[in-house]
């Protein structure tokens, strides 16, 4: 996430100035567990404690005495709804008396009581029929915290045909600049602003690192597998910033490692001196690449997928041409589930591969581990939900 000119969060800032921007739910938990603010709840609770706290220096108390369903014997029109709301066979049958026996208490109508303590049960059944209008129009009424979601469906509402990827560079465009996250058709001037070819090249700008510094766990994996020693070579196909490329090269490999983002490579060079490790770290392109040298380990993480059809067949001649006999290969790439969304960070090159695909590659090697898992992630701070497909594989030559 872009935070260029966005404040550090900490004590010295006024609520006024924290509310204009957005924070991810983790660095709004973060802040709270520093400052013994309880951390537990929605996006939106986390956001009101702390910006009471910034006022006023005051931690909000969340604790809560459970009211029991038991405990409201009747109710009007005029009733207030209370606090900590319960469904119960009371509450069921007035509102069947007042909606109809067609009542239920959906999910949407449910969160509208327990967020609305105070007001009469007749707007209650107001709101209740409007969730049901809202519903009939295919239009889901959406929480405040997922703001994303609800760019999304604007976005779309507003640009008929656009897609989802222009609609993520603006969310992303969005929500990198002060004020509310809501869709404006202003925000169409980020797709103006698009020149490369992956969106990671923006989001490596920073000092950070996207993926964090600590390796991924395949690579002790392949190191149980091929260990280490100073004529061993490896090639990190699509480095990111260069956390895996870096660790190989701490246990002994010579590396070499190459990403289409020069912003990626830069930090990789950064990152492999402040280690004191030595890389061959450079800009090249999975659909190109030429290299005359063999490499005992191959490996690429999340970057296959970045293969145009057309150069599929041709990358894993060309993989099986530089792995040494006995070599190791390790591979991922994200498959197609009909159940799972499209990632909110999908890149614009990027396409999804059939399940079991990736390993009708490596018919003749022999394989060391297969699998196809579906994993929860967070990585630009939206919660999904990916399908993966690994092969580790061992290239063994005849006779």
């Amino acid at each position: 996430m872009n935070t260029e000119g966005r404040p550090e969060l900490n004590k010295d800032l006024d609520s006024r100035s924290f509310l204009k921007w957005y924070w991810l739910k983790e660095e709004l938990a973060g802040f709270c567990k520093a400052c013994g603010i309880p951390a537990s709840g929605s996006k939106k609770d986390l956001t009101e404690r702390i910006a009471l706290y910034l006022d006023t220096g005051k931690i909000k108390d969340v604790s809560r005495t459970k009211r029991s369903a038991s405990a409201v014997t009747s109710i009007t029109l005029d009733s207030l709804i209370e606090p900590d709301f319960v469904c119960s066979e009371v509450h069921r049958a007035f509102f069947r008396k007042q909606i109809g026996a067609s009542f239920s208490f959906n999910v949407a109508f449910q969160k509208w009581l327990k967020t609305n303590t105070g007001k009469t049960y007749k707007e209650a059944v107001e709101a209740y029929h409007e969730i049901l209008a809202e519903k009939k129009k295919g239009k889901t009424v959406i929480d405040k915290q997922f703001e994303y979601n609800t760019y999304v469906r604007d976005f779309f509402e507003a640009n008929k045909g656009r897609s989802l990827d222009e609609a993520i560079r603006c969310w992303r465009y969005k929500k990198s600049m002060p004020g509310h996250n809501r869709y404006e058709d202003s925000d169409l001037e980020a797709l103006g602003q698009e020149t490369i070819r992956t969106n990671y090249e923006k989001w490596y700008e920073g000092d950070g690192y996207y993926w964090g510094t600590e390796p991924a766990d395949f690579c002790d994996e392949l190191i149980a597998l091929c260990p280490p020693s100073k004529d061993k070579k490896v090639l990190d196909i699509g480095c990111g910033e260069g956390k895996d490329a870096v660790y190989m090269a701490q246990k002994g490999y010579d590396v070499t490692a190459f990403d289409l983002t020069e912003n990626g490579i830069r930090k990789t060079i950064k990152f492999a001196a402040q280690k004191g490790v030595d890389i061959n770290a450079y800009v090249d392109d999975i659909n190109t690449f030429e290299t005359e040298e063999q490499f005992d380990i191959i490996y690429s993480s999340g970057t296959v997928q970045y293969l145009f059809d057309e150069n599929k067949e041709s990358f894993f001649r060309k993989l099986d041409k530089i792995t040494r006999p006995d070599g190791i290969v390790f591979f991922n790439v994200f498959v197609e589930k009909s159940f799972l969304e499209l990632p909110p960070d999908w890149d614009k090159e990027e396409k999804m591969w059939k399940s079991g695909e990736l390993f009708t590659f490596f018919a003749d090697w022999k394989f060391e581990r297969i699998d196809e898992v579906i994993f929860e992630d967070n990585s630009g701070g939206i919660p999904h939900y990916h399908c993966m497909d690994t092969i580790i594989c061992r290239k063994v030559s005849a006779g």
